[in-house]
């Protein structure tokens, strides 16, 4: 799934970004890593946790990517690679927006981000020498 995003300078996501932009490999997967989640970080982790059934600990957890677009925008892939036969994805992916949009969203005024969802290929393992499964 991919995430389109939009967030406003006093949320959490801008408080995030900023903080994150001032390590001088943001954004680089280090040498292990096909990937990098450093735009959205812990929140998000969290939140398709919960969504996917994949929490701390989970043996099939969420695999997550963000990207920083730009001020003010952000891209979020996530894949669950083993689904259990009961989860709905897209169900599962629909609730996620709610809770990202809070995290796009002012903290101190109505000013309001969101996110879109839209399908997209699997995320394969985030480390390298993993075998890719998706």
């Amino acid at each position: 799934m991919r995430y389109t995003c939009t967030y406003v300078e006093d949320s959490f996501q801008a408080d995030w970004i900023d903080e994150a932009r001032r390590a001088k490999d943001f954004g680089k997967p280090d040498r292990t890593e096909r990937y990098t989640n450093d735009a959205a970080g812990g929140r998000a982790d969290l939140i398709f946790g919960k969504a996917f059934s994949a929490g701390v600990g989970s043996k099939d957890p969420v695999r997550v990517r963000s990207r920083f677009d730009g001020p003010g925008r952000l891209t979020i892939w996530a894949t669950k690679p083993h689904p259990a036969k009961d989860l709905d994805l897209q169900a599962a992916g629909r609730r996620t927006l709610a809770d990202l949009g809070t995290m796009m969203s002012s903290r101190r005024s109505s000013g309001e981000g969101s996110c879109s969802l839209t399908s997209a290929n699997p995320l394969p393992p985030v480390y390298l020498g993993t075998l890719d499964d998706t």
